[in-house]
């Protein structure tokens, strides 16, 4: 079934707008999240005024949705209600969660495992997970400017300085509780590892790492390392170029990896003639496993539960309704982390995927008639992503490139042949003692072809640097009406493409 099929998911029904309660459901308990991340400082004020706007929008909905039972509207927007409280108290559970990890500013004697690594403008900075301070456990605590090279999985024993972290600022609930830093080093005494955390993870992360770096070389391995599970520590400058051309998000696993796993399983139980009822309780555990291997980040949860909803509903006979499986996976990620809301991950890869299965279809049919079908098909995915993905880049990152619809054009569809034939690769060297320089040699072609591509295309000097609020916004709205969420007429749907276009083009060239 191709990303933009319309018939999963998006009935064509009499309504204005295509209602949808359990959608509506998942983003009012995400509306309690952002006002409590945001205006927790006013208190139970927040409160309120989230389940106000709730309960407004559901009344501006409610014109629009005549056909639908006043009893399933009501019952709607009591539960979106109260969802919307029940996302601010949870959030004020997990933040009171993280205060509970902060110890006292002092010296102590930390044992914990190295969970992120990283390094800007040459200071590296790591995270340490189930730590102990002096004997007792306490929260995460991030390690600022060390010397040492420490990698992830390691487990290691230090004396620092320690201080708690702030947990709330002028703007809300602070980085260090997004990012899960309870505590932070004000000085490092002394680092040591001793030795490496015994996981499934762990363990798939040291077998990946030793058949690739034996098959692969230089900057193939760390792309390699990055494209497989996700982790980038192996990367260096080489990843400007991914980044600068507007395709670094195959790095976060998402989407695209989820998905081709998806696949693949389908294609491998199909072989076997597994029962259609069956089939869901093999592949779901399997996508799960794969974003567990993975770090669990929320962009691989979603696109777990997503796929394994759509398999659930296809095992048992049914359509699939993909915009129920985002809504289900927004929620579920939210739980494991409700300030997961606000990283720029969480936000792109849900406004994306949501773009993809709204936006996409009517982009196809407009598309398929001037070319092929699966040309047609790839082109509306990618320019429904990028469309929605534009201005939030420009608010999270500064700027967007604007060869980034090109780039996703020529460079995707070889970027997941290279993925499949690096699992390929991997299996082969697990099962066999097979030599890596030949099992890896047509991904390590691949790779290498596209990172030159990747560094020829960002020098294209032209991208998006700005994109006013109120363009933002008319842009947004006009992208809705335009998408098969809504039932209008053909010709209003291509004016508010239209106006999408302008406030585009207004947003460049006009000083907000």
């Amino acid at each position: 079934m191709s990303d933009s099929e319309r018939g999963n998911g998006l009935p064509n029904l009499t309504k204005i707008i295509n209602y949808r309660p359990i959608l509506f459901v998942a983003v009012s308990f995400a509306v309690g999240v952002f006002f409590f991340g945001k205006f927790c400082l006013n208190g139970y004020t927040a409160t309120l005024a989230a389940a106000a706007i709730v309960i407004g929008v559901s009344l501006l909905f409610l014109p629009f949705s005549l056909g639908t039972s006043i009893m399933k509207y009501t019952v709607t927007t009591l539960l979106c209600v109260l969802f919307c409280l029940f996302g601010y108290l949870y959030s004020s559970f997990r933040l009171g969660s993280f205060d509970k990890g902060k110890v006292k500013t002092g010296d102590y004697i930390v044992k914990g495992t190295v969970s992120t690594v990283s390094t800007y403008n040459g200071v590296k900075y790591a995270l340490l997970t189930d730590c102990v301070y002096d004997g007792r456990k306490g929260g995460n605590l991030y390690v600022i400017g060390y010397g040492e090279n420490l990698s992830k999985f390691d487990e290691v024993k230090g004396k620092f300085a320690v201080e708690p972290a702030y947990s709330l600022s002028e703007s809300g609930v602070s980085r260090s509780v997004i990012y899960d830093r309870a505590n932070k080093t004000a000085k490092i005494y002394s680092l040591n590892v001793t030795g490496s955390e015994k996981s499934l993870p762990s363990s798939f992360a040291k077998s990946t790492d030793e058949i690739l770096s034996e098959g692969l070389s230089g900057d193939s391995f760390g792309i390699a390392v990055g494209l497989l599970r996700g982790d980038t520590s192996y990367m260096n400058g080489e990843i400007d170029g991914y980044r600068l051309s507007g395709i670094a998000h195959v790095f976060a696993v998402s989407g695209m990896h989820v998905g081709l796993v998806f696949a693949a399983a389908s294609f491998v139980i199909g072989l076997f003639k597994v029962k259609r009822n069956v089939r869901p309780f093999i592949i779901a555990p399997l996508l799960f496993l794969y974003a567990y291997l993975c770090g669990n980040s929320p962009s691989a949860i979603r696109a777990a539960v997503m796929c394994s909803v759509a398999a659930a509903v296809r095992g048992f006979g049914e359509k699939s309704d993909r915009i129920n499986g985002i809504s289900v996976a927004l929620f579920i990620v939210l739980v494991i982390n409700p300030f997961d809301l606000f990283t720029a991950g969480l936000v792109l890869s849900f406004s994306v995927s949501f773009a993809i299965i709204i936006l996409a279809p009517p982009l196809k049919r407009l598309f398929e008639r001037f070319m092929p079908d699966k040309f047609s098909d790839s082109f509306a995915v990618i320019i429904a992503a990028e469309t929605v993905a534009m201005p939030l880049s420009v608010g999270f990152f500064g700027s967007f490139p604007l060869v980034a619809i090109i780039t996703n054009l020529m460079l995707l569809p070889f970027i997941s042949v290279a993925f499949f034939s690096l699992w390929s690769a991997v299996l082969l060297c697990l099962i066999f003692p097979f030599n890596r320089l030949i099992a890896l040699y047509i991904p390590n072609f691949i790779i290498k072809a596209t990172s030159v591509s990747c560094e020829i295309l960002a020098g294209f000097p032209l991208s998006l640097a700005k994109f006013g609020l109120i363009f933002g916004v008319v842009y947004y709205f006009a992208l809705f009406i335009s998408s098969d969420m809504v039932n209008a007429r053909p010709i209003f749907k291509k004016i508010s493409a239209l106006i999408a276009a302008i406030s585009a083009l207004l947003a460049a060239f006009v000083p907000v």
